[in-house]
């Protein structure tokens, strides 16, 4: 009889964790992006001839979450990879970039999602914000070891 085929490690975030996680990084992201087209309408821009303002706000919000709940169980299995637990300080990082990255390439296609961006500048300090923002989040989803 053949053995079920079972992953390595048990995963370090439930099917639950990552529903909120997603939940919550969403509003997270939708407020930001918001406010920052809100105060600063020339440096972040919403909308174009073909997508509305607030349309193109949930179509940058929407991948920008997914990717950035996506990446955990990634970022989580090359911490185990590395055979040692990551710090807050190496999450915060990762993040950073994914986050200033993500916010770059989305402003790249801004033709179709509606969401423009000033500088590359811009995209690294929304992408330090929300990254603070995150680390907040993910420390009222999970419970510190």
């Amino acid at each position: 009889m053949k053995q079920a085929i079972t992953p390595p490690t048990q995963p370090n975030m439930s099917a639950r964790q990552l529903s909120l996680l997603f939940l919550a990084f969403g509003v997270l992201h939708f407020v930001v992006v918001y406010l920052a087209n809100m105060f600063f309408p020339a440096q972040v821009v919403l909308g174009n001839n073909i997508v509305s303002p607030l349309m193109a706000l949930f179509y940058t919000v929407l991948p920008f979450t997914l990717l950035a709940v996506g990446a955990v169980p990634v970022i989580e299995y090359a911490g185990e990879i590395m055979k040692r637990s990551l710090s807050t300080m190496e999450w915060m990082i990762a993040y950073l970039v994914l986050n200033t990255v993500v916010f770059w390439g989305l402003a790249r296609a801004a033709e179709w999602l509606g969401m423009g961006l000033a500088s590359w500048m811009v995209a690294l300090v929304l992408g330090a914000i929300v990254t603070f923002l995150q680390d907040m989040v993910v420390g009222m989803i999970m419970p510190k070891k």
